[in-house]
């Protein structure tokens, strides 16, 4: 699972794959958090079940839809007006993995 010095942080790329890291870590003996801290992201209903309960990051993803299509769509100069949300924002949700 890592090779590195421990202690160490993972930020992964979203809730699932911080969740198959714990299991391994677990598996491996490894201590969470202490040895291996992680974190997750998008807050999924499952990560709220986990042993530790997962560390993780909730998004309004529909807000971060609309704003990466505008601005894919302004790059490509389809001429899209900006949108009037605001970006969308992020809040941990603290568990004990990180």
């Amino acid at each position: 699972i890592l090779q590195g010095p421990l202690p160490a942080g993972v930020a992964c790329y979203n809730d699932d794959v911080a969740m198959a890291l714990l299991f391994a870590a677990r598996t491996r003996g490894l201590d969470v958090p202490t040895e291996v801290a992680l974190i997750g992201m998008d807050h999924t209903p499952l990560s709220r079940v986990t042993l530790p309960p997962l560390t993780t990051i909730e998004y309004d993803l529909h807000a971060a839809a609309l704003h990466g299509t505008a601005g894919l769509l302004r790059s490509l100069g389809a001429g899209v007006p900006t949108p009037t949300l605001a970006p969308a924002e992020l809040s941990l949700v603290e568990g004990e993995t990180a």
